[in-house]
């Protein structure tokens, strides 16, 4: 009950900002305004807020770190079209990866992955098109580049930001 009427209220709020429009998308935006504010106080109390989470934590980062030394883009089978740093966009994947644990709000750490995987994919686009190619994208040639930004990425508290997204979001 508590959730409806506070719904409700956000949506007469949006409503009465100009922001009204059709009711679904009121209704959505409402959810995610509820949502980013909710979650944004409760972030301290529910973050791998549990010991084992951090333990879970530090052995991943120690498994990524054992891989990061082993497993370069040779290794991986990044297409050698695109390692050119001046068009792949790794770097700021990379970034958008790390900001993870700025954000508070399970939307706001999705919002982070979503960036970073565009970056990726428009990078790899501008390098299939420096190289005069066609710019098509398929699974076998973002996945080992993700796994690569990953690795060099190396955000922190990984796993605990993951089940935090598939928990609340």
């Amino acid at each position: 009950r508590f959730l409806d009427d506070l719904e409700e209220r956000l949506i007469a709020k949006l409503c009465s900002d100009g922001g009204c429009g059709q009711p679904a998308e009121v209704a959505w935006r409402a959810r995610d305004l509820l949502e980013d504010r909710l979650m944004g106080a409760l972030h301290g109390r529910v973050f791998a807020t549990r010991a084992d989470e951090s333990e879970a934590d530090a052995r991943l980062a120690a498994t990524l770190g054992r891989l990061r030394e082993r497993l370069g883009p040779e290794a991986l089978e990044v297409d050698t079209r695109f390692r050119d740093a001046r068009f792949n966009r790794f770097d700021a994947a990379q970034l958008e990866l790390r900001a993870l644990s700025d954000e508070s709000t399970p939307r706001g750490k999705l919002d982070c992955v979503t960036r970073a995987l565009q970056q990726l994919k428009h990078g790899l686009v501008e390098s299939l098109v420096a190289a005069g190619q066609t710019a098509v994208l398929g699974a076998d040639e973002l996945f080992p580049v993700v796994v690569l930004v990953l690795l060099r990425a190396s955000p922190h508290r990984l796993r605990s930001n993951l089940l935090y997204m598939s928990r609340w979001r």
